[in-house]
């Protein structure tokens, strides 16, 4: 089990979580120190999941974008949600990425 082979490697468990150790990680803890835009393209069932970064950015003033897909999963599966992410991918990057 993948939750199993965490734990053995170091990561807390859902039963004992600590914060300590998600510290450094967490977007939503670090939002001050995060420098660059960030384009979350998110599932109808994780975007729950992300609101808490996603406030936590937008409180510091930082450039981020959240878009939700209504019957998905981590892996998008319909055709016209993965276009669309593809899409808004290259104007993501054209926008951050490129010179102008």
């Amino acid at each position: 089990m993948f939750g199993r082979h965490l734990a053995e490697i170091g990561f807390p468990t859902l039963k004992a979580p600590n914060a300590d150790f998600w510290r450094p990680y967490a977007l939503s803890v670090n939002a001050a120190r995060i420098d660059t835009p960030i384009l979350m393209q998110l599932a109808d069932s994780e975007y729950l999941y992300a609101l808490e970064t996603i406030h936590a950015l937008e409180g510091e003033g930082k450039p981020v974008e959240a878009y939700i897909f209504p019957d998905e999963r981590h892996i998008k599966w319909q055709p016209a949600h993965r276009l669309a992410i593809y899409e808004r991918n290259l104007a993501w990057f054209e926008r951050w990425l490129m010179p102008h």
